[in-house]
């Protein structure tokens, strides 16, 4: 009897445990994708504005980012003139969406608003993006991030 009893408790446990705490994944993934976008225009906006050098920008990026959008940042760093970029304000995630996730890797579909100040004003833009993280070590970095077209 006692055998019957722990062959239907300890599956029904481990059922409502994961059925339970499964939903804090989505938020948690949520704050650290928001965390790391913003480290990257924050990354980005020094360095177009400045604040820092490109040689700067480029190891903050790695502690962020890994292939293949590094090596696409790091070359937009390298690559960049002086020109009217219009600075990020704020930046606000919509919707975030987890496509997949396996092998290490977790795949998103993002509608993030950007606040952006213009020369003529400020104004907001949204724009659709797929968003690729990748576990390294201990965490996650930021290994793809591509705007969807419409």
């Amino acid at each position: 009897m006692k055998y019957y009893l722990n062959v239907f408790l300890i599956p029904f446990l481990l059922v409502i445990f994961f059925t339970f705490f499964s939903g804090f994944s989505g938020a948690s993934d949520a704050i650290l994708v928001e965390e790391l976008l913003k480290e990257r225009t924050e990354i980005f906006h020094k360095v177009y504005f400045h604040e820092i050098d490109p040689e700067r920008g480029e190891e903050l990026l790695y502690e962020i980012e890994t292939q293949p959008l590094l090596a696409s940042d790091i070359k937009s760093l390298r690559a960049f003139v002086d020109t009217d970029m219009d600075p990020v304000k704020s930046m606000q995630i919509l919707v975030l969406e987890q496509i997949s996730g396996l092998y290490g890797y977790k795949s998103y579909r993002s509608e993030i608003l950007w606040h952006m100040k213009g020369p003529e004003g400020d104004y907001i833009q949204s724009v659709d993006y797929n968003i690729v993280l990748k576990r390294t070590g201990s965490g996650y970095k930021l290994s793809e991030f591509n705007a969807i077209n419409p």
